[in-house]
């Protein structure tokens, strides 16, 4: 009976006393998660405190292209407004540039980061060597970063560029609108067969239509058509032309080997006659210049093309109403699409940083935070999305790159998804590349050059025959390639 009682009593002071260590717990917690958040506040203040006191420097940077400027440059305000003792000026340089940019940095005046430019087996010391630098994210490339420049050009121990993307990829590119109110069904060729029974319905409805000047638009550039073009086309047309070519331009075949099933440059240029004489392309092509080109494609002056990525962007920024689509050049005899590879491993094209005797040791340690910036998975993914690249680079710490682009959609996702049958999309060394080594600069090359196009004009022409034509790149080939 008494320890009833007892219990009674005792039994609501027993809860109070609970109830208070639960409530002093909990105010406990709750003060130190406030404490911890105020010196993280703390933290962050006092870290912007004192980027603020840090000298001021200022940064000279290139962005990738004029038609991706706006994009570069806010994805590198990110940056500036974490970094606020560091501003930047950028520009950004078409061709016709690039010689006084060059004779800008010769003259000693170089800019501070490039993101696109091409680094030579002659130029390669006007970059700063990344492996002398605390460059953080090498294991994050998709390929040899450190070694794959250098090997390529015969160069050891120096790596001045490095490029986070994947290559790039040449399709034909159509406006879907037009094709449907002309009654032309573009979608699901996979055979070179099917393209030219397009082509041929496309050519009638083009002669009748007064609106329309031509069946595939294009026009003359040294790069795109030698390189970005005629490569995924050769390889379309024979699968083992990568192979063939490198025979080609190490020696073991001649150029003038006339065989088309030896030497992938004959079959592609029978293939471009043949599209020249049946009125594909336009009368003289080679003489229209690029910018003439894609001007008249925005103009409408016709509703299908072959081109790489940028022409996607400059259509849909034009027009943003336009319903843009595409296919790959038809998958080959083994089922395969080709990329080229990345810019770095082709031409030799990707990010670096200018070698600079007078940069300031402020200078120096703000670049070489900027470069690490810029190659972080974070910025990586944020490029990627809006410029619309394939990344070759690791990004699963970011969950990705989420692509949303038109050619994207329409080429690499439809390949992915099967609507090309059973294509596969593959990238490798070009042929023609892996003797870039050998090549002597500034001599007339095999691979691209002012004079290509007029040289192949002389040919579709007819002013010289196709074994005039390849004699021509036979004597190129001994003049500018040192094999030995």
């Amino acid at each position: 009976m008494y320890k009833s009682i007892m219990l009674k009593l005792l039994l609501p002071m027993i809860i109070i006393a609970l109830l208070s260590s639960v409530v002093l717990f909990g105010c406990e917690k709750e003060g130190a998660a406030v404490a911890e958040e105020e010196e993280e506040e703390e933290a962050v203040v006092a870290e912007k405190e004192e980027e603020e006191e840090k000298e001021a420097v200022l940064l000279e940077v290139a962005v990738e292209q004029p038609e991706y400027e706006a994009q570069c440059e806010a994805i590198w305000q990110v940056f500036l407004d974490d970094n606020p003792n560091i501003t930047m000026e950028f520009s950004s340089y078409n061709e016709d540039e690039l010689p006084a940019l060059a004779a800008r940095i010769a003259g000693g005046d170089p800019l501070d980061i490039d993101e696109r430019r091409y680094a030579t087996a002659d130029n390669y010391e006007q970059w700063v060597n990344l492996l002398d630098i605390d460059f953080q994210y090498w294991d994050n490339f998709g390929y040899d970063a450190k070694n794959a420049w250098g090997e390529l050009r015969g160069v050891e121990d120096y790596c001045p560029i490095v490029w986070p993307f994947a290559g790039i990829l040449s399709s034909f590119v159509y406006d879907a609108g037009a094709t449907e109110a002309a009654g032309i069904d573009m979608s699901g060729l996979t055979t070179w067969d099917a393209v030219d029974a397009m082509l041929a319905e496309l050519k009638a409805y083009v002669d009748q239509d007064d609106t329309l000047e031509y069946v595939i638009s294009t026009g003359n550039h040294p790069w795109c058509w030698p390189v970005m073009l005629a490569n995924p086309i050769m390889t379309s047309l024979d699968a083992d032309a990568q192979d063939k070519l490198f025979k080609l331009i190490s020696g073991e075949t001649a150029w003038t080997n006339m065989d088309e099933n030896e030497n992938p440059m004959v079959l592609f240029f029978k293939w471009l006659k043949d599209y020249y004489d049946k009125g594909y392309f336009p009368n003289e092509f080679w003489k229209v210049t690029w910018d003439d080109y894609e001007a008249g494609l925005v103009a409408g002056t016709g509703i299908l093309t072959i081109h790489g990525p940028w022409i996607w962007d400059k259509l849909e920024t034009a027009n943003p109403e336009i319903q843009l689509s595409g296919f790959p050049f038809p998958p080959n005899s083994e089922g395969t699409c080709i990329a080229l590879p990345p810019d770095v491993l082709s031409e030799g094209v990707a990010t670096g940083i200018y070698s600079d005797p007078n940069r300031t040791d402020a200078e120096t340690e703000a670049v070489i935070k900027a470069f690490n910036w810029f190659h972080s998975p974070e910025t990586i993914k944020m490029r990627c999305e809006a410029l619309n690249k394939v990344p070759n680079y690791d990004l699963s710490s970011v969950g990705g790159a989420d692509l949303v682009g038109s050619q994207y959609l329409s080429i690499n996702k439809a390949i992915e998804d099967g609507e090309f049958g059973d294509a596969t999309l593959a990238s490798g060394i070009l042929g023609l590349d892996k003797g870039d080594k050998w090549y002597k600069e500034g001599e007339p090359s095999v691979k691209l050059g002012d004079d290509i196009m007029a040289l192949w004009g002389q040919y579709l022409s007819e002013e010289i025959t196709l074994e005039e034509l390849m004699a021509t790149y036979q004597q190129r080939w001994e003049n500018a390639y040192d094999v030995k």
